[in-house]
């Protein structure tokens, strides 16, 4: 165990693709994984054999990880979530009769002292991994200066911010039935999918957010910019404040907003101007009727 001390946990963690696609369980299981690792070597004997650990691996069990990690956290839970942080290149994970080990990728890179502490402590680690025990993880990650700048390693460390499907060269907007979904069991959307959700004028009744993503990826594929579809939006926005139809029916589902081009293209060019914060306009201007034919459009 890394003993008494301290390891950096950088900000950018929290923007990267594998910590948001970790649930609370994963999360904890990373931490406690980075606050066991050794920060120096270590040796002991067993069974009349030296066993060494270099610098970011420990020793561990399953049932040991359990005693530190929250209350509701299983045995399964664990096993499964060393299985997602190895996938992500977070972490190796050997089995060996002396116990399990566990090894950080680029270890020496985030939490060494300086750039040149780094170096020499990549280098090391390689060394001593190819004396170590052969049933002792081996880093591959971690070999060499030249490795660390490689880029499949700066986007597998802990701080990565590329997911596999942008590293392999797929398309940045998977079709819905591809997202992943969070801890309640929602879809976890892009960011700027999201951000023009957001926008979006409130209705009563669904939204259907599930549908409007769909419209959404078809119109970036047909090479409509993001920023155009969202000053349409934010155009629709005003415009339903100035009708004060916001959270009303009368408000488009998103997903017919978005499919319709002469919908959405019509906002994304007009020129509204702003009175004020945007608030639903106070004139006393009668709404024009809508007939149920027209109702059952939107």
């Amino acid at each position: 165990m890394g003993g008494d001390g301290w390891v950096k946990l950088y900000r950018k963690t929290m923007k990267s693709d594998m910590y948001r696609n970790l649930n609370a369980v994963q999360r904890d299981v990373m931490i406690n994984c980075l606050m066991r690792a050794n920060h120096s070597p270590k040796k002991w004997e067993w069974k009349g054999e030296i066993i060494e650990l270099n610098p970011g691996q420990f020793k561990t069990s399953l049932a040991s990880l359990k005693e530190v990690c929250a209350k509701d956290v299983s045995t399964q839970n664990i096993r499964t979530a060393l299985k997602k942080l190895e996938k992500w290149d977070f972490l190796t994970n050997k089995s060996t009769k002396s116990g399990r080990i566990i090894t950080i990728v680029n270890w020496g890179k985030y939490q060494g002292k300086d750039n040149e502490t780094n170096k020499a402590t990549n280098k090391q680690v390689t060394k001593n991994q190819q004396r170590t025990n052969k049933e002792l993880t081996t880093n591959k990650n971690v070999k060499n200066d030249k490795n660390v700048k490689n880029d499949k390693n700066s986007s597998s460390n802990s701080c990565s911010d590329k997911s596999p499907n942008e590293k392999s060269g797929k398309e940045k907007y998977p079709p819905k039935s591809k997202l992943k979904r969070n801890s309640a069991g929602h879809r976890d959307y892009p960011d700027k999918y999201e951000e023009l959700y957001q926008a979006y004028p409130k209705r009563e009744g669904s939204a259907n957010k599930a549908g409007g993503y769909e419209k959404f990826r078809a119109r970036l594929n047909e090479g409509i910019s993001y920023e155009k579809l969202l000053k349409g939006v934010e155009n629709y926005y005003i415009d339903q404040s100035r009708q004060r139809n916001l959270n009303t029916k009368y408000v488009m589902q998103i997903s017919k907003f978005l499919g319709a081009k002469d919908i959405w293209l019509e906002y994304a060019e007009k020129d509204m101007k702003t009175k004020g914060n945007s608030k639903p306009s106070t004139d006393k201007k009668e709404r024009p009727k809508i007939s149920d034919r027209e109702i059952r459009r939107f």
